[in-house]
């Protein structure tokens, strides 16, 4: 005959022992679905960021909605193998999962809370059931110092290349590009176009012109919207800048528009950006009594170009595509005048036989220093 204990009765135990089961349980859970999750986030950090539909329209037409299609259904097979996985490896925790998580959380040596359920062998023996007896007393003093512990990390086990990491970068950077317009980034990911009509987009235009850091001014954003007929492009475009100036410019409807000018200092830097149209586009950098000068943009994507410059002159500046004009900005550029120095009074002599001088300097973007230089006139040596 054993010991009776209504430890395993008590509230506290038994809380003790559910929290232990459900940590038990979502360890499991983890450790089986660990690699369908991966290809969850994997999606949801493709479609805000739009790959499937750019997948599909590198190829264009009907094949593109095929390579679409095809892409989808690769990460489905996949989703659905994982899942199946999943499935099949969890497990439930029995009583003895449990029991064993509750001594070594809480740092039980002999395993004491299996020894309150179990049944003596041999019970006919007196002094067996003494030693029994005593070692169930010694052991009913332990369970109040029952501790569950946090849940132990799984994912180092099975990722040890720590690619995680790479999914929630991914994850982080497709919500702040698609916060806008999540919904219909995703909806467009698992719809793939077979529209063999579909041609390329209308041309948009964004430039930016970043003046010189001496000058303390903002950037300066012109951009161009779509006509409206032009279909609406989804996402946008961040030009990165501290402080920005945007400045939107309708399309110009006719060659001889005359656009205002725009102020901008020496020595600028511009950086034009066409997306959509179907070409290779060119900017006119027009100056007074002079050439225009040609320059052709540069490729990044199938229908992404750029072209970077710097203006050192007042120029018009004419983006054309396939011998169509899409904007054209007049530009005034404000040279950059020397600086003027001068003695507001005449050097004198202080109390304490020291050089003072009195200056006053001007620039058009204001004095940040200013230096004297003092050379002797005549190299006498016994003066030395």
């Amino acid at each position: 005959m054993t010991l009776p204990s209504d430890l395993p009765k008590s509230r506290v135990y038994q809380a003790k022992y559910l929290l232990a089961h459900l940590i038990l349980i979502w360890e499991s859970f983890c450790t089986a679905s660990a690699p369908a999750m991966a290809i969850v986030v994997a999606a949801i950090a493709a479609g805000l960021l739009e790959i499937p539909q750019s997948f599909g329209g590198w190829f264009g037409g009907q094949l593109g909605g095929w390579m679409h299609a095809a892409l989808l259904a690769v990460a489905l097979s996949g989703l659905g193998w994982c899942t199946r996985l999943a499935v099949l490896r969890f497990q439930t925790q029995g009583d003895h999962q449990v029991k064993r998580r509750l001594e070594e959380s809480s740092g039980l040596r002999h395993r004491p809370l299996t020894a309150l359920t179990d049944t003596l062998a041999n019970g006919a023996d007196p002094r067996t059931r003494r030693l029994w007896n005593a070692f169930l007393r010694r052991t009913e003093a332990v369970p109040p110092q029952l501790k569950v512990g946090p849940p132990r990390p799984i994912l180092p086990q099975l990722d040890p290349f720590a690619i995680r990491s790479g999914l929630g970068l991914a994850l982080i950077v497709a919500l702040v590009v698609g916060w806008e317009d999540p919904g219909a980034r995703l909806m467009a990911a698992i719809k793939p176009s077979f529209d063999a009509a579909a041609g390329p987009r209308t041309a948009t235009v964004d430039m930016w012109i970043s003046p010189p850091a001496y000058t303390g001014r903002p950037s300066i954003l012109l951009t161009r919207p779509p006509l409206p007929s032009a279909a609406p492009k989804v996402g946008g475009s961040n030009a990165g800048a501290d402080r920005q100036v945007t400045l939107a410019v309708e399309p110009t409807r006719a060659p001889e528009a005359t656009p205002a000018a725009i102020l901008v200092p020496l020595g600028s830097k511009v950086l034009a950006a066409v997306s959509g149209g179907a070409g290779i586009p060119e900017l006119l950098a027009e100056t007074g009594g002079t050439a225009p000068g040609i320059h052709r943009f540069e490729a990044i994507g199938r229908e992404s170009h750029r072209l970077e410059l710097v203006l050192n002159a007042g120029v018009s500046l004419t983006i054309r595509q396939n011998g169509d004009t899409l904007s054209r900005w007049n530009l005034d550029v404000i040279p950059d005048l020397v600086p003027e120095i001068s003695f507001s009074e005449p050097p004198s002599r202080s109390e304490r036989s020291s050089l003072v001088i009195h200056y006053e300097g001007r620039d058009d973007y204001g004095v940040s220093s200013a230096s004297a230089v003092l050379r002797r006139l005549a190299s006498d040596r016994k003066h030395r």
